[in-house]
């Protein structure tokens, strides 16, 4: 999607959009090269229909009506269980069952869910992008290799994580455990799918994209 697609998206409902995109926890930047408006609103209209199938929340409907149940749905945006906690005690004050782990288990799942699978998306586009040169938006300690043949992951004196700042790097390949090889300057470094969020172009990060 393009940025003023984003914008618009987020002006629909623009406190709400915003928690929401916040929770999911990716970078604006990186949503708009990988995913459509029609994506980030499927995702939320999924979140609300995964949370009224949940035992709890059918439990509230009995008592809210559809916006106050609305409401209490959009207030899991917030990582904070303080905020869900509060909406629903003002909503239904006589309320004595107020807290619900289970829905809360259900949310963080759902939203770690979505974090994996859009840094999936975006390390597929590395991968479908082999000619672009890439670096680091934020430091990050990565795994040094000696070889990208190389099959023994673990950690060990010779292989101690490295900070290599803005430095340009080429992607080499996938590995066996979904890791991306890449290369800088004449080492090897494996980087995870939660890493792989802070790899941008290099031609973006020097026009300030």
């Amino acid at each position: 999607m393009k940025k003023e697609e984003l914008k618009n998206w987020l002006k629909l409902d623009y406190y709400h959009n915003n928690l929401f995109i916040r929770r999911i926890g990716i970078p604006q930047y990186q949503l708009i090269k990988v995913l459509e408006v029609a994506d980030l609103q499927n995702i939320k209209e999924e979140f609300a229909s995964t949370m009224r199938a949940d035992d709890y929340i059918i439990k509230l409907s009995r008592t809210v009506n559809t916006a106050q149940l609305d409401t209490i749905i959009k207030s899991l945006y917030i990582a904070d269980t303080s905020v869900w906690r509060n909406t629903i005690f003002k909503l239904v004050p006589d309320i004595v069952d107020i807290h619900s782990w289970d829905t809360q288990i259900t949310t963080t799942d759902f939203f770690r869910n979505v974090r994996i699978y859009i840094r999936r998306k975006i390390a597929n586009s590395i991968i479908q992008n082999r000619d672009v040169v890439y670096t680091m938006s934020k430091r990050l300690w990565l795994e040094r290799v000696h070889s990208r043949f190389v099959t023994d992951w673990r950690l060990c004196p010779q292989t101690k994580g490295f900070s290599i700042g803005r430095t340009p790097l080429f992607f080499v390949e996938e590995d066996y455990a979904g890791r991306l090889i890449f290369m800088a300057g004449l080492q090897h470094y494996a980087i995870n799918l939660t890493q792989v969020q802070g790899i941008v172009e290099l031609k973006a990060m020097k026009d300030g994209k």
